[in-house]
């Protein structure tokens, strides 16, 4: 028989401990039955076989396991329940969305403007109107709207509007509560409201409980109005001790006295309205004499039926109350009851009345202050009627002289030829006939009748008289005034050879500067869009462009004939590389340069001339190394300095340097010449010029790449600040920014 001992156990600490067997473990020994009695041994007893008798020994205790011991913080760990994770779950939400908002304006497309429309609020469109339904109907209303106008609020009071809409969180200051309280109304902000009327209702007190009461009416807060009742009705004795009812104006006066009336819970009505009207007379009784003095007589109708009704609403308040309500319905009762209430209807309702002459007498005067501006707006509107109809009637007169030139012209033109003969061309005057037609013609344009020239009739005129220089010089002026005037009739010029026959003329007088300078003239025009292009073709075709060149040669003492010429030679040759090399092989370019240094003072010569180079030197650099070797760059820069305050110069010139700059001996030449300093003094100078300033930067990007000595030169000048200087300037001009990028980068700024 072996008995159960003492079993070791090693803890999780790492001890040994004693465990004594434990009911669960204990078991029942048995002996095999050898004879038909059975020995049964029970728990905690030994047998002796030697007396067989069975020996009790005490029981063995069985003992606990003993329990694992936590700190206080373990069990609070622990014992986190699911509603305190779920709001740190909720707190850690809310404080992602506020980081959004925090960091706005790199992620926001929503701009809401406040006040005076100043520090637009910027916002996220689709947490807005996924947390508010005010913005979920403004969008609905208007998808593609980016912005929303709030000008009846602040923005001092929207912005924390909308951090709530964001993070749940706001802080309420008392103040102005009842903007914050107005503004969550008008979003539909119910929980906002609820929030702020508890943040509020602890905060009632003796010092703000009237106030509050007032405002919570102006902005119809309901519960607040409840509790500010329940205060005022609960300590409406203190409130009076304290003259907390002495500064406030009529209209809040009167709703307390209402309040007061109408509550069956207030004690003593009979004695707390007169006390409080005392008070508040005896506080505003200056002002009563003043308005008393100061009222005139045109205001007394209107004040005694004042008078008259705020008296019978303050006796119709006395009436229902509780204290009037015992006597009986008989109103003579009632009366004699409200003149012994403290002789409060009869001494103080008139003294009260009396404030409500000051709001009249401000509402009168304002009503005659809007007569006067309407009276003003009346005679500020016939003064207006009257300058159109004097306009009108200028027109008219206008228009009358125009019919009577109109007639007399057709007078002159029928004296000398008829009108078929005009319309189909079978013309048989003299050449001094035709002149005086054309002098005709000419006048019309002067007088703004160019539909009154037959454009046919000149045509032939020219084509008949090829050599009368008189005819084609005032021909080539009414063609290019008509060209100029209406684009169907330029296309119907130069589509009936009208461009031939004027190129003929330069050819036929290529000594008279008159005619060169009219027919230069209507080429300009008639290389205009819309269809430049096909004409620039055309000019080739019929050697225009040797004609110009040829104008500029025999007059370069001539100014207008030099101008003229380079702005022609821009005409033709911008975007036509055929007309650029044309150019180059009448040596126009020599011509366009000698144009520069002929006349070095005169702005149109150097602007026009700058123009045309840079247009011949966008195609190739053949071109570029010509304008450098017929002195080009020499010229540019010179009129740069010569002309440093005509922005138009110093745009063109820009241009024409950022297509020379594209050759690598251009540049250094560019750099001897100091060219980089007037290139970035006139950047500076002209920092509001969205031209100058991506042409410059162009300029500077095409003369730094592949010369380091340039790059060092242009480090000199601060050009990093004249860059953020630009950025700031022309915030939206992606061009700029794409310009000054690739600039700084390759600077390595």
């Amino acid at each position: 028989m072996k008995n159960n001992s003492n079993k070791k156990k090693t803890s999780s600490e790492g001890s040994t401990t004693t465990e004594y067997p434990t009911n669960s473990e204990t078991t029942s020994t048995s002996t095999s039955s050898t004879s038909d009695s059975e020995i049964n041994i029970e728990q905690n007893q030994h047998f002796f076989p030697e007396f067989n008798t069975k020996l009790n020994l005490p029981k063995k205790k069985n003992r606990k396991k003993p329990k694992k011991r936590y700190t206080k913080k373990q069990i609070n760990l622990y014992n986190l329940s699911k509603n305190t994770i779920k709001e740190l779950l909720i707190t850690d939400v809310a404080n992602d969305i506020e980081s959004i908002y925090e960091n706005q304006k790199e992620s926001a497309d929503l701009k809401i403007f406040c006040g005076n429309f100043e520090n637009p609020i910027h916002c996220h469109r689709l947490i807005l109107i996924s947390r508010c339904a005010f913005f979920h109907a403004q969008y609905r209303e208007s998808k593609s709207e980016c912005n929303i106008y709030l000008p009846d609020f602040d923005v001092s009071v929207v912005e924390p509007i909308i951090r709530f809409i964001y993070s749940g969180k706001i802080t309420i200051n008392f103040q102005e509560f009842g903007k914050f309280y107005k503004l969550a109304k008008f979003f539909s902000l119910k929980k906002l409201q609820i929030l702020i009327e508890k943040e509020i209702e602890p905060i009632i007190t003796y010092r703000n409980a009237i106030s509050l009461y007032m405002e919570s009416r102006e902005i119809e807060s309901f519960y607040l109005i409840r509790k500010c009742e329940i205060f005022i009705i609960n300590n409406m004795s203190i409130l009076i001790k304290k003259k907390k009812t002495d500064k406030l104006s009529e209209n809040q006066l009167l709703s307390l006295i209402e309040l007061i009336v109408s509550k069956k819970d207030i004690n003593n009505k009979t004695y707390l309205i007169p006390v409080i009207l005392d008070n508040w007379i005896e506080k505003n009784t200056l002002l009563v004499e003043k308005l008393n003095e100061n009222t005139s007589i045109n205001y007394r109708d209107p004040i005694e039926s004042q008078k008259q009704h705020i008296k019978e609403f303050i006796l119709q308040m006395l009436i229902q109350s509780r204290d009037l309500q015992e006597i009986p319905d008989s109103k003579i009762a009632q009366i004699e009851k409200i003149q012994r209430i403290s002789s409060f209807p009869l001494n103080f309702v008139f003294q009260i009345i009396n404030l409500q002459m000051k709001s009249l007498k401000e509402k009168i005067s304002q009503e005659h202050e809007l007569q006067n501006q309407k009276f003003h707006i009346i005679e500020e509107k016939e003064k207006y009627f009257a300058k159109k109809e004097d306009e009108f009637r200028e027109k008219e007169r206008v228009f009358q002289r125009k019919k009577d030139n109109l007639e007399e012209l057709a007078k002159e033109i029928e004296a000398k030829i008829s009108p078929n003969q005009l319309k189909d061309g079978s013309i048989q005057q003299t050449e001094s006939q035709v002149y005086e037609i054309l002098q005709i013609f000419k006048k019309s344009i002067e007088k703004e009748m160019i539909d009154q020239v037959s454009i046919d009739s000149v045509l032939n005129f020219m084509k008949k008289f090829p050599l009368a220089s008189d005819i084609q010089e005032i021909s080539c002026f009414i063609l290019e005034k008509i060209a100029e005037e209406d684009a169907d009739d330029l296309i119907k010029i130069v589509d009936s050879d009208g461009m031939d026959l004027v190129i003929d003329s330069m050819n036929n007088f290529p000594n008279d500067p008159k005619i060169q300078e009219v027919a230069i003239d209507a080429i300009i025009t008639f290389l205009r869009k819309p269809k430049r292009k096909k004409y620039q073709k055309k000019i080739k075709e019929i050697k225009g462009i040797e004609a110009i060149i040829k104008a500029m040669n025999n007059f370069p003492t001539n100014k207008k004939i030099q101008w003229k010429g380079c702005w022609g030679c821009r005409n033709i040759a911008v975007g036509n590389f055929d007309n650029v090399e044309e150019i180059k092989i009448v040596n126009g370019i020599q011509s366009i340069t000698k144009a520069m240094s002929n006349f070095p003072k005169s702005k149109k010569v150097q602007w026009k001339a700058c123009w045309a180079l840079w247009d011949i030197a966008n195609t190739n650099d053949e071109n570029r190394i010509e304008i450098k070797n017929a002195n080009g760059i020499d010229l540019i820069l010179k009129a740069m300095a010569n002309f440093s305050d005509i922005s138009i110069v110093q745009k063109q010139a820009c241009g024409s340097l950022m297509n020379i700059a594209k050759n690598d001996d251009n540049k250094k030449r560019i750099r001897e010449l100091k060219g980089i300093e007037l290139i970035i003094q006139a950047m500076q100078k002209f920092s509001e010029s969205q031209a100058i300033q991506f042409r410059g930067f162009w300029t500077l990007l095409n003369l730094s790449k592949r010369n380091l000595e340039n790059q060092q030169e242009i480090k000199k000048y601060g050009i990093l600040e004249l860059a953020n200087q630009a950025k700031k300037n022309f915030p939206k001009d992606e061009q700029i920014k794409a310009k000054i990028t690739k600039f700084l980068g390759l600077l390595q700024i």
